[in-house]
């Protein structure tokens, strides 16, 4: 696999992957299994990780929108695994984080799944600044002047 494969494969993967977590936790508040404020607080918990990483997937797909020939190096297989695996692994333990919570299973309260969360998004946090970024160019927030070059 190239590396540009692996970018947009990746890449859609993240992307989709974490806007069907919020699709599905969207969709346990209007079975009852989050009342507003717990959803708002789930909401708030995975949001910032997904933007974070998703402006520069979304950069790197309309920079090269017009490329045709991938002329990019050829990435060795360990890489391509943890690369796809790790955030499968990730969303699958978050997606039956909230399931469980959603019923009622596992989680005494709502401050223990909150804090599983918030554990889970930071080793989510933790791979998209190894992998992801190493991938794609991290893309500073608007309106944010930095002084790295780009």
């Amino acid at each position: 696999m190239t590396e540009q494969s692996l970018k947009y494969t990746a890449g859609l993967l993240l992307i989709a992957s974490h806007l069907g977590l919020l699709i599905y936790t969207i969709i346990l508040f209007f079975q009852n299994g989050f009342n507003m404020e717990e959803l708002t607080t789930v909401m708030a918990i995975i949001t910032p990780v997904f933007a974070g990483y998703t402006t520069s997937i979304v950069a790197f797909i309309i920079k090269n929108a017009k490329s045709g020939v991938d002329t990019t190096q050829i990435v060795n297989w360990p890489y391509i695994v943890l690369t796809l695996t790790l955030p499968i692994i990730l969303l699958t333990l978050l997606a039956t984080a909230i399931s469980l919570k959603a019923h009622n299973h596992v989680f005494q309260n709502f401050e223990d799944f909150k804090r599983f969360l918030l554990l889970g998004e930071s080793l989510f946090a933790s791979y998209v600044g190894m992998f992801i970024y190493s991938l794609f160019e991290k893309q500073a927030p608007q309106g944010i002047v930095t002084n790295e070059p780009r």
